[in-house]
């Protein structure tokens, strides 16, 4: 019986280590900081608190690679995320995570996590790799600040003069890497058909595609924008999409919304802005539609409800269900075009 109880006490130990360890972490929380106004620091300290704490789960998915290389982690909510480690001492590091892409620190909880589990399962590697570097040639999306894409030579200065010649045409007179989109796409396009020896000692960032698409969608926006102005100013097109006629920074209004990704319109009260954005009000979520359906029609022509979802598309059109239980079909003009509207 004794040998038969031994594993469950072996079970019970190691859950009791577990709840231990948890119980120290939390204990170990930086304090709360007092409103919003944070320093990078703080943030960065409560991302590697909430790194080491709601962590649950990493897979290496490079095994030459086990500390510079990309991992997939699983956190408490279930998600998971692809991170790539690159740096053991810049915040250059990357995450598909939403935190990661807006907070502007180059880090998050998933970076936090994965490099806490690299130093706690093998110490003596983490810090072999420290002393050593990164041997490969990173390109990547830097997303301290404002985000662009980079390059990271190896510390020891090895690339290659062949991976050097591969660079140039991609990289400025001051050798940092060309952020034009066009010259990325490029870039992208090169590496998959370069050779062997180029794909292994330069590692190109899987986050970058998803930047790449995001700046070529704000271009053709820009386009878009421009088109419809210089059609407005040759008479083909109209801004008189409602009954009132619209005040010139109510036409700017009403361009920033169209041509934005997402878009805020923050006008004082009294200025008309619901003249400007009655017929653009159906795309909007159901809490952003405080006034109720009372003052569309003295503008657009008939009744417009609150939009909760879209329907469907069709015809470059966009239809929204709304809380009159009917579809509005918003216009066809090319201010409204836009797939995030």
């Amino acid at each position: 019986m004794a040998g038969q109880d031994a594993p469950a006490q072996v079970r019970s130990k190691r859950r009791g280590a577990n709840q231990a360890a948890r119980a120290r972490a939390v204990l170990d929380r930086p304090p709360q900081s007092q409103g919003w106004n944070t320093t990078d620091e703080e943030e960065i300290t409560l991302r590697r608190w909430r790194g080491r704490t709601e962590i649950t789960a990493l897979e290496v998915l490079e095994p030459r690679q086990t500390v510079f290389g990309t991992f997939r982690v699983k956190s408490e909510s279930g998600s998971s995320y692809e991170v790539e480690i690159r740096s053991l001492e810049q915040h250059a590091n990357s995450c598909g995570c939403i935190d990661h892409r807006v907070n502007g620190l180059g880090a998050c909880k998933h970076i936090e996590g994965v490099l806490a589990v690299l130093r706690q399962q093998d110490a003596k590697a983490f810090g072999s790799a420290a002393a050593s570097g990164n041997p490969r040639v990173e390109i990547y999306l830097d997303r301290r600040d404002t985000a662009r894409p980079a390059v990271l030579l190896p510390a020891s200065g090895a690339a290659t003069k062949s991976v050097c010649n591969w660079l140039d045409p991609f990289t400025n007179r001051d050798g940092e890497l060309n952020a034009d989109p066009g010259k990325i796409a490029a870039l992208l396009s090169a590496w998959q058909s370069a050779p062997a020896q180029i794909r292994r000692t330069i590692r190109v960032s899987r986050h970058l595609n998803p930047w790449l698409e995001r700046q070529q969608r704000q271009r053709s926006r820009i386009k878009a924008r421009e088109k419809f102005i210089g059609e407005v100013e040759r008479g083909k097109a109209s801004f008189d999409l409602v009954k009132l006629p619209l005040l010139p920074y109510q036409r700017d209004g009403m361009l920033h919304l169209a041509f934005g990704e997402r878009a805020l319109l923050a006008d004082e009260m009294g200025l008309g802005d619901s003249a400007g954005d009655r017929r653009l009000r159906a795309a909007c979520p159901a809490q952003g539609h405080h006034e109720g359906a009372g003052g569309v029609p003295g503008f657009a022509q008939g009744g417009v409800g609150r939009a909760d979802r879209a329907v469907h598309r069709s015809s470059g059109k966009i239809h929204f269900r709304t809380s009159r239980s009917k579809t509005v079909r918003l216009p066809p003009a090319r201010l409204l075009q836009h797939r995030q509207l």
